[in-house]
């Protein structure tokens, strides 16, 4: 057996064949075993150091300490795979690869907890907390200078600009296209307070279209960018925000 130190995580392997692989990193509570694809089909255990923590400290210490139990795992640190020396029969694509056991799941920050899915195989349930998000509307930025719900009957309302743009591959060459922009307003509200903008989580953006592809892709068989949306900061204009996008964003 020997320990390898690779990309953001160490191993423990026996003639080449994993065992064990630690990540040390915050992530999710999971608890759920499944395998991998064709290239390596073994089974394995995927949970966090601080879940195995949680689920012993009752048994040694008593039911005084389930509430440290809960918080551990609410804030998991230090994922592990355990692999197991069984292959599937019949191993599928990753993609299609199965999961047995649960786990939780989020949008952006891995401290943000949104679902709890229950997996059994490829079926499974899913159960959303009561502080998650849920959408609740999406509204555009008329040419009267009005706010107002979107259907597709206001495509010819929104009020858009047009603005040339460039972008730097990574060679230093330049591409050049000219971008339509228009303003976008997003509202999620907590899952069980829907009648209340309180705690809500809104974001104003603009949605940009150009005219040509652009990005590192351009021109070869993964395609170019047509479009995309970015956040605006308060006090921009739509020109402000697309002007920092230029500066900031890539596109691979």
């Amino acid at each position: 057996m020997k320990v390898l130190k690779l990309d953001k995580r160490y191993r423990l392997e026996n003639k080449n064949n994993p065992i064990l692989e630690f990540y040390p990193q915050w992530e999710r509570f999971s608890f759920f075993f499944s395998h991998g694809s064709d290239e390596n089909p073994k089974f394995y255990l995927n949970t966090q150091l601080t879940t195995v923590i949680a689920f012993v400290l009752p048994f040694l210490f008593g039911v005084f300490f389930i509430p440290i139990s809960l918080l551990l795992l609410y804030f998991g640190w230090g994922e592990l795979f355990i692999w197991f020396p069984i292959n599937a029969k019949n191993p599928e694509e990753f993609m299609d690869v199965g999961r047995w056991g649960f786990y939780n799941y989020g949008h952006e920050t891995k401290f943000n907890i949104d679902d709890f899915w229950i997996c059994w195989g490829k079926k499974y349930w899913v159960f959303n907390y009561p502080w998650s998000f849920v959408h609740y509307k999406h509204e555009v930025f008329l040419k009267n200078q009005t706010w107002q719900k979107y259907n597709e009957n206001l495509e010819d309302q929104i009020f858009r600009l047009k603005y040339p743009y460039s972008y730097v591959l990574n060679n230093d060459e330049v591409q050049t296209t000219t971008a339509t922009i228009y303003k976008t307003r997003r509202e999620w509200r907590r899952k069980w307070l829907p009648f209340t903008s309180l705690f809500a989580r809104k974001l104003t953006s603009i949605d940009v279209s150009f005219d040509h592809q652009i990005g590192e892709g351009a021109g070869s068989w993964k395609g170019g960018v047509l479009g995309c949306g970015y956040d605006m900061k308060k006090g921009e204009t739509m020109g402000d925000t697309l002007r920092r996008m230029e500066i900031e964003r890539k596109f691979n």
